[in-house]
């Protein structure tokens, strides 16, 4: 995985943890969550050297990686993790499970999930 998505992860994951351990309170928690998760996107949308971020590169291994997930085993669609959801970048065309493609407008996908992942994802080639 990329070092920089890596470190980015590991920075997340331990402000959650964070969250889960200290008895901060409600309120403060929320707030501190919203804020870590902000920073978090902030962070990765500024960062345009990180390829695998590029849905016209990303191969299968890194979207794996990434925690895309392969709709079913006839298909190439590979559906987008939640967490991904708002690194989609605007005007990208996707194909839903159903397989009707859309362009991804920034708000047109709803954030249901299956095993992880929502209804929408990217044609990737093996």
């Amino acid at each position: 995985m990329n070092k920089v998505i890596f470190h980015a992860f590991a920075w997340l994951v331990n402000g959650l943890s964070e969250c889960n351990t200290y008895d901060w309170g409600a309120e403060y928690k929320e707030k501190r969550l919203k804020d870590r998760f902000d920073k978090f996107y902030k962070f990765l949308q500024e960062k345009e050297n990180i390829e695998v971020l590029n849905l016209n590169k990303l191969t299968i291994e890194q979207a794996k990686e990434l925690g895309f997930q392969r709709w079913d085993e006839e298909s190439d669609i590979w559906l987008f993790p939640l967490w991904f959801l708002p690194l989609i970048p605007t005007g990208t065309e996707v194909t839903s499970i159903s397989g009707d493609k859309i362009i991804y407008n920034g708000k047109n996908l709803d954030n249901d999930i299956r095993f992880g992942c929502i209804a929408y994802g990217v044609q990737l080639k093996q």
